[in-house]
């Protein structure tokens, strides 16, 4: 749970497993989160914007419709003009990647 926390880069690394990561609620930041097998789930507050690159092997794809795609880049609406965005890379080989907004307190 990062949400209270003061970001500039996030880097997270994985083998194996489940990784959950709830973004900070305001600033401007960049993640790079990578995953051998498993699962990465990225819970987005409301307020943020987001700017994601995908890079998934055999992984499958959980994206809210609050993303738009090209490629394999999902943008939130609002990201352009955002004061408090984040810019995500997501690397997964195996497994399920899940990147959404929050939506209440018992969303992991």
């Amino acid at each position: 749970d990062l949400s209270q926390i003061n970001l500039t880069y996030l880097s997270a690394d994985m083998g194996i497993g489940r990784t959950v990561i709830k973004l900070p609620e305001s600033g401007r930041f960049e993640a790079k989160i990578d995953g051998g097998i498993g699962e990465i789930t990225v819970l987005v507050p409301a307020g943020m914007e987001v700017r994601a690159v995908l890079s998934t092997g055999l992984a499958a794809r959980q994206v809210s419709d609050d993303f738009q795609r090209q490629d394999d880049v999902y943008v939130s609406s609002g990201y352009a003009a955002a004061e408090h965005r984040a810019d995500l890379q997501i690397d997964l080989a195996i497994g399920n990647v899940s990147l959404r907004y929050e939506t209440g307190a018992a969303s992991w």
